[in-house]
């Protein structure tokens, strides 16, 4: 028999069964369950995905003279330049302050922190809430980067909300950022988040 009607009969033989095994069945029985949750009365359904999930905050603010604003991403929801090759960001985070402390330690590659080291960390205020302020000096490599970058310092503020963090940070080299410390701690102190 030549290879083509061979070929032709196995395909038709594979459709012949093909029915059988793609049957649907009569019934099918629900045989798990889960308790409800006490956030299954949020959900909304025929909602799009922006109806469903929370919406990041909104901030208000002035900006300094001699920064620029630039697109955020979805880590920093406000993003700035600022002189001297500074970077600045506001930002929501998840996880506890001092995860979020020893993140940034770690890309200015110093030792992590301890949390009684965290809780000693001096106070500004931004919402009205005494935050932690971080002032790191280093070799600041952040997420990417293949060579650090030696002598640059962070400026950054950790605000506990009841749900999530907000930081300000501004990372860039050290007499840059000390140039421009004031411009942060006024930034940071008059920022506001609508309700």
């Amino acid at each position: 028999m030549p290879a083509f009607p061979r070929a032709a009969a196995a395909a038709l033989a594979l459709t012949a069964l093909f029915p059988l095994s793609c049957s649907k069945p009569e019934r099918v029985e629900i045989k798990e369950s889960r308790p409800r949750r006490a956030d299954d009365d949020k959900l909304k359904l025929n909602a799009s995905s922006g109806d469903r999930f929370e919406k990041p905050p909104v901030f208000q603010f002035d900006t300094p003279p001699g920064w620029n604003r630039i697109p955020g991403n979805q880590f920093a929801l406000l993003k700035f330049t600022a002189p001297g090759e500074i970077e600045c960001s506001v930002a929501t985070a998840g996880g506890e302050e001092l995860q979020n402390y020893n993140r940034w330690r770690k890309q200015m590659g110093l030792a992590e922190a301890t949390q009684a080291e965290y809780d000693a960390l001096p106070r500004k205020t931004v919402f009205r809430i005494a935050s932690a302020a971080v002032d790191l000096k280093g070799s600041f490599a952040p997420m990417g980067a293949t060579e650090p970058k030696p002598g640059y310092r962070m400026l950054a503020i950790i605000v506990p909300l009841k749900d999530t963090l907000v930081t300000v940070k501004m990372t860039g080299p050290e007499a840059a950022v000390e140039a421009q410390s004031a411009a942060f701690d006024a930034f940071a102190s008059a920022l506001k988040m609508e309700d």
